[in-house]
């Protein structure tokens, strides 16, 4: 006698669930796409650190710059640099790391509220 399941038992089950078959279905979409968004976010915001960091600063440091800007590039841009470092090489790879498990994003964040927090 066969005890596994036959096309049969799984085709009656997903009828008799199927509701909360299709909510499970939904919500493991809807996490997925907010976990891509974020870390797609998370992307941009990084390529955009990089592009002020490259671009921007660069023209404050130039000999040519108005006197009023003269040595002001810490006023202008604080700690950018930090910032995109902190972004860039810990928290991308840590949300890249755990797409596919959207529920230890807490983990990502927790991790680093000592650094924000005591900095």
């Amino acid at each position: 006698m066969d005890h596994g399941w036959s096309l049969f038992h799984f085709t009656k089950w997903l009828n008799d669930h199927d509701h909360d078959f299709l909510v499970f279905l939904h919500r493991s979409r809807t996490l997925s796409h907010i976990m891509r968004e974020m870390i797609q976010t998370e992307r941009d915001y990084v390529k955009s650190l990089q592009f002020i960091i490259e671009n921007y600063i660069p023209e404050v440091m130039r000999d040519d710059i108005p006197q009023s800007l003269r040595g002001k590039r810490n006023v202008i841009f604080g700690n950018l640099e930090k910032i995109y470092e902190f972004h860039s090489q810990f928290f991308l790879s840590e949300l890249e790391q755990i797409e596919r498990r959207p529920f230890h994003i807490c983990y990502c964040f927790l991790q680093h509220v000592r650094l924000v927090t005591h900095d």
